[in-house]
C-alpha cells in the first residue's frame, strides 16, 4: 500500500506542476540530447518521441516548474560549477506567494514566460518581486524536446506556454 501511495503522490506532483514550453528548431544532436534554437536562446533537451527529433525539425522543448532554479544574477554559479546546462536571463513578471511555495513567472524573450516554483525561504533570500532580474536554469535532462504538431508550435497562433 505504501508503494501505491508513493506512486500516486509522484503522479499528482507531475500532473500538477506548471510547464514551460519553448518552440524552436533542432540545430544539432549530441547523442540523446537535442540542441534547440528558441526565441529565448539555445537550449539542450532530451530528444524524445517516435521518431525522436532530428536536426531541422520544429520541436517543443518543455520543462516543469519544479525543475527550474532561480539565481541572483550577481551570485549565479559559473556554468562549470553546476550540472544545469540551460541558462536564461530574465525579469520576474509575476510572483504569487503561497504559505510555503512561490509561483514565479519570468520573462525571457519567449512568447510565454518561464514558470518556476521556489520555496518562500528561497524567494525571500533572492528578494524576489515583480521586476527582479533573475537567472533561470534547468538541467538538459529535465527538459524534453518533442516534434511539434503542425500549427501548435510556439510562435504560431496558438503559441505554447504553461500548460
Amino acid at each position: 500500500m505504501a508503494r501505491f501511495q508513493r506512486l500516486t503522490a509522484a503522479l499528482a506532483g507531475t500532473a500538477g506542476a506548471a510547464e514551460s514550453v519553448f518552440g524552436g528548431v533542432v540545430t544539432g544532436r549530441d547523442g540523446e540530447l537535442a540542441l534547440v534554437d528558441t526565441d529565448a536562446g539555445p537550449l539542450r533537451a532530451l530528444a524524445v518521441g517516435d521518431p525522436a527529433p532530428a536536426a531541422g525539425d520544429r520541436v517543443e522543448a518543455s520543462v516543469r516548474a519544479d525543475a527550474v532554479t532561480l539565481h541572483d544574477p550577481a551570485e549565479t554559479p559559473s556554468p562549470d560549477a553546476t550540472s544545469a546546462r540551460n541558462r536564461l536571463t530574465g525579469v520576474a513578471i509575476a510572483v504569487e506567494r503561497g504559505d510555503a511555495v512561490v509561483d514565479v513567472r519570468v520573462g525571457v524573450g519567449a512568447p510565454e514566460p518561464v514558470a518556476a516554483l521556489v520555496t518562500v525561504d528561497s524567494a525571500d533570500r533572492l528578494g524576489l518581486a515583480v521586476g527582479s532580474e533573475v537567472v533561470v536554469s534547468f538541467k538538459a535532462t529535465a527538459t524534453r524536446a518533442t516534434v511539434a504538431v503542425a500549427g501548435e508550435a510556439s510562435g504560431d497562433e496558438d503559441a505554447g506556454g504553461e500548460a
